[in-house]
This record gives C-alpha cells, structure tokens and sequence, in this order.
C-alpha cells in the first residue's frame, strides 16, 4: 500500500512541471487568494463570484461574453480549488507531454467553453466554469491513455495507475459538485462529451506523426470561431433562453407564492428570478404586473407603483392592474394607492 503511494505522489510530483499547465494552474490559484482574502476562502457567496467574472448568465445576455472564458479560472472555496488544481496539473501535463502544449490549451478552453454553454442551456445559476473545463481534460487524457492499451495490445503499469488516478479525480470533481449550488454538475456532461472527442483527435493526429497547428489552420482561425461563437450566442440566442428559464423559476415561486399563504420565502425568490428576467428584458409586461403584485402583498408599495407606472401606457393592462385592485380589495386589503395611481393616469 505505502508503495502505491509513493508511486501516485511520484506522478503527482512529475505532472508538476508542465509549462502552459503551470501557467493555468497559478491563474486558478492567483483568483483564489484573491477570492479567499475577501472572505471566500470556504465557500465565496454568489455576490464574490460575479465580482471574480464567475459565469453569469444574465450578464452574458447583458453582452458581458468573455465571462463565458474567466468564469474557467475561477473556484467555488478550498476543497473545489484543490481537487480542480490537482486534477488540472496531473492531467494537464500528461496531456501537455503527450499532444502538446497548444493542444492542451486549446483543450482546457474549448471544454470550458462548451461546458458553460450546456450550463447556460439548462441553468441560470452564477457560478465556475473550472469544473467542467477540468473533466474535460481529464476525458481527454483518459481516451489518450486507452489509445494506446489499442496500439500496444494492453497498457504499461504506469498507464494503468495514471487511468486509476484519472478516474479518482473526476469521481473527486462530481463529488466536490454538492458542496455548493455555484457548481453546476450538467457543465460536466459538456465537458466531458467534448473532452472525449479533442482525445480522440489528438490521438489520431499522434498516430499518424501529424501536427494540429500544421493542417491548414492556425491558432488564430481558432480563436476567431470562438470570438464569433461567443458573440453570436451572446447577443442572439443567450439572452432569450437565460430570460426564459429565469421566467420560469420566477413563475414557479410565485404560484408557490399564490398558493401556500403568501409565505416571504416563495415572494423573496419569485422577485429575484422575476428581477433578473427584468434585467434581460425591461419592457416585459407580465414580469413588471406579476413583480408588482408581489411588491404590493409585501407592502413594499413605492416599488409596486414604479412597476405598475409602467403598464398604463397599455390599455390591456390597466385592465389587468384594475382587476387586481378589485381581487385585492375584496379580500379586505389596502387597495387606494392603485386607485389614484388608475385615476392620475385617466386624467393625464
């Protein structure tokens, strides 16, 4: 046992001296002292992640794209950055030692990339980006490790250990996933998916003595697909999805809200979601009725009125907004300020 042990530091401690791995590494590091001298050396809230560039739906729709690229550096707390930082340095460097340091790089990104993306589609939580670009690597380098049991008939011990190792670290990665909500474990499925496929690239390429960086495309052709993905889901597809989804939750929390005794904690979420729907899409009717609604039942009146102000410019609403008054004064509530907010608005 204490020589397997010895053997896996052993692997470890030669993973450690990768160079773009190196450089990844201490980035990853450098945004988590950061991130830990502000109080998120456990678990940071999710005010300190969107303050680090973590991945945020809403401001990526908003046109902040390059999120969908800093949110890779950033970690949820001491237990994700350690698990995340090992995995990245031990698979990192046999990936960077086996395809290349460009390979590796392009890999680390490209799987970060689409793993938010999958996270977009299916969440509008803030949150890392780190995982999911990790097991992608990781995926990576276990289809390069398999490649040559194929080529050799069986693998070497120490590809063996090297696959025990890989697999124990993207165990360790879905499990760090329940410490905290900011870690979405569907990027994974992205990650993952897209890391399988850059190694089984990498390995065709190595099998036939090929170089990536010499097949008619450059570095730069990358980074132009990327650049012009990113824009065109940024301003195009992300925000109608991400507002969607946030219309969702919002709508779920307020017929909890509707139905279960007005309780504060369904109206707390409902307006959260509904708000930041709202930060997408300020002119969105329903959202604005629906939040002011809530506004009003909470007594939280000047806001409701600011919500409500904007629905008289329609006809159909002022409808909507007298029935409400009606409902609201039948149950024996305040309804005055809805009413002189009506009557100012026939007079103007």
């Amino acid at each position: 046992m204490k020589n397997k042990l010895l053997m896996l530091v052993a692997l470890c401690s030669k993973a450690l001296s990768g160079r773009v791995v190196g450089v990844f590494v201490f980035a990853v590091a450098i945004v988590f002292f950061m991130m830990s001298s502000r109080g998120g050396f456990f678990l940071p809230n999710h005010d300190m992640v969107q303050n680090f560039m973590g991945l945020d739906p809403v401001e990526i729709s908003k046109g902040r794209v390059w999120l969908l690229f800093s949110s890779l550096f950033v970690s949820i707390g001491i237990l994700h950055f350690v698990v995340c930082a090992l995995s990245l340095w031990v698979a990192g460097k046999y990936l960077e030692s086996n395809s290349g340091s460009r390979s590796f790089a392009l890999t680390f990104v490209v799987c970060g990339f689409f793993a938010n993306l999958v996270s977009l589609i299916f969440s509008t939580q803030v949150g890392s980006g780190l995982s999911g670009a990790v097991v992608g690597v990781l995926c990576a380098g276990l289809w390069l490790i398999n490649k040559s049991k194929k080529n050799s008939g069986k693998l070497s011990e120490e590809n063996l250990r090297l696959q025990s190792l890989f697999w124990i670290l993207t165990a360790m990665i879905f499990l760090t996933g329940f410490i905290s909500p900011l870690i979405g474990h569907v990027a994974y499925v992205g990650g993952a998916l897209i890391g399988a496929g850059l190694g089984y690239i990498w390995s065709v390429l190595k099998d036939q003595s090929l170089d990536l960086w010499e097949i008619k495309f450059s570095p730069r052709s990358i980074g132009l697909v990327l650049t012009v993905l990113s824009l065109v889901l940024g301003f195009a597809i992300v925000p109608k999805l991400v507002a969607h989804r946030l219309t969702i939750n919002g709508n779920y929390f307020y017929e909890l809200y509707q139905s279960q005794n007005k309780q504060n904690v369904y109206a707390d979420h409902a307006i959260y979601f509904y708000s930041r729907a709202l930060e997408i899409n300020s002119n969105d009717k329903d959202l604005l009725l629906r939040r002011g609604q809530i506004f009003y039942r909470q007594d939280r009146v000047q806001e409701a009125l600011d919500d409500f102000r904007v629905l008289l410019k329609d006809v159909d609403y002022q409808k909507k907004l007298e029935d409400f008054a009606e409902t609201y004064s039948k149950e024996g509530q305040p309804v005055l300020a809805i009413y002189s907010l009506l009557n100012h608005n026939k007079r103007l």
